[in-house]
Formats: C-alpha cells, structure tokens, sequence
C-alpha cells in the first residue's frame, strides 16, 4: 500500500485545523472573517464542486453507510487567506470514519452555477433556498449556527451521492456541485417563535453537454448527527 500526498484529499491535521477553525469563526461572531471567507469577488461563493473521479472514489469505499460534509477553513495556497471548504467523507454503521477526507477541488470558485431546469415541486423548493442565498450580500453569524452551536456541517445517506450516477453516461466528464441554499423557517423557542435562516446543502449533477436529473437532498444538520 502506497501512502501519498493526493489533489483533492487533506490530512487529519489540516482537516482538525480547518474544521476547529470554522467552529471559532461561528462562535465567536467573526462576521469580518466569515463573510472573507465567502466572498467571491462581487458576489457570495454559491457553490463548491467535487470532480466525478472524487465521488466515484468516495461511493466505492467498502462499508459506506453514510457520508458526512464537514465544513473547513482552509488556506489558500498563494494569498494563505481562509477560504470555506467542504470535506467529505465515508461513515460506517458506527459512524466510524472509513475513507479519506475529501475536499472541494479546486476547492475555490466564484462562478455561478447553472440555472436549475423547471421541474416539479422538489426543485422548485430547492430553488427557492437557492435564491435566498444568491441574493446576499451579506452573511449572518447565526445562519451558521443550529441549536444554539456553531453548524459543523450535514450529515447524508449514501444513496445521495450514488444516485447522481444513474443519469450519468459511462466515461462522461462531470463534477458534482455542492450549492449552498439558505433555509428559512420558523423555530420555537423559549421566549416565543422566531424567525430562522440557516445554510443548507443542495446536490446537483453537472457535465457539461449533457442535460443532467439535479438531485436535492434535506440532510440532517451536525449537531446533532455528527
């Protein structure tokens, strides 16, 4: 067995850093470094991709059960100014980790996605978070947090990953977009109901040249499934 330094996989010690990190960034209120570390140009970052060889690598680990995306943030190699990344990674039925830790490659893009096709009510809902988070210019501490914590990420049954490769053509190029949606929503709470916007994760099929199926997930949030 080889040990190597891969594209596209980070090291437990970057992944400690990068998530420990992340968590401060929230708790602390640090809305200078969060919204940095979004910004993309003019506009927020909308999504993150993972290139098709990643996923693949992912899905085929032995024993998936779940896959879980941590949120990281991670150095950029030339500026070293912190950038938000997602890390993916294989979970047992344990909830033991079992593969090596992905992350977004490259894990920096400001392009906007492709518009999603009009489709049926499921899409529709996804565009909807979708557009609350395009239309920011500014983020909100608290859109990163979920029970009063810092949200440390989602947590997804595998069967999200693999079914985007249903509508795939064998050996065709394509990436899996992480987009970022913004959920709002009333939550009760001691003092009486408020008014909620969380970041929320939207999958998405894209190959270039080919009208791809986007599929939508509601994940459960880390806490409490972490």
């Amino acid at each position: 067995m080889n040990v190597t330094e891969t594209p596209g996989i980070i090291t437990q010690e970057q992944f400690d850093n990068g998530t420990s990190q992340w968590q401060q960034a929230v708790s602390t209120h640090n809305l200078e470094l969060l919204q940095g570390c979004f910004s993309g140009g003019t506009d927020l970052l909308q999504y993150v991709s993972f290139p098709i060889d990643q996923i693949t690598k992912l899905v085929s680990t032995i024993g998936l059960y779940r896959i879980k995306a941590k949120f990281c943030l991670l150095p950029d190699a030339a500026t070293s100014l912190l950038h938000f990344a997602v890390v993916l990674f294989a979970a047992d039925s344990n909830n033991l980790r079992i593969s090596s830790y992905y992350v977004n490659f490259p894990y920096w893009s400001s392009t906007v996605p492709p518009s999603l096709p009009t489709a049926e009510v499921p899409h529709s809902l996804a565009q909807v978070w979708l557009d609350n988070w395009k239309v920011l210019t500014n983020v909100e501490p608290s859109m990163f947090e979920v029970y009063g914590s810092p949200l440390e990420g989602y947590t997804f049954e595998a069967e999200d990953f693999i079914r985007p490769f249903f509508g795939l053509q064998a050996g065709a190029q394509a990436d899996l977009h992480v987009r970022f949606g913004l959920h709002e929503y009333y939550q009760n709470t001691p003092t009486g109901d408020v008014e909620m916007r969380t970041l929320g994760l939207v999958l998405q099929l894209y190959s270039p040249g080919q009208t791809s199926e986007p599929v939508f997930d509601i994940s459960m949030p880390c806490p409490y499934t972490c």
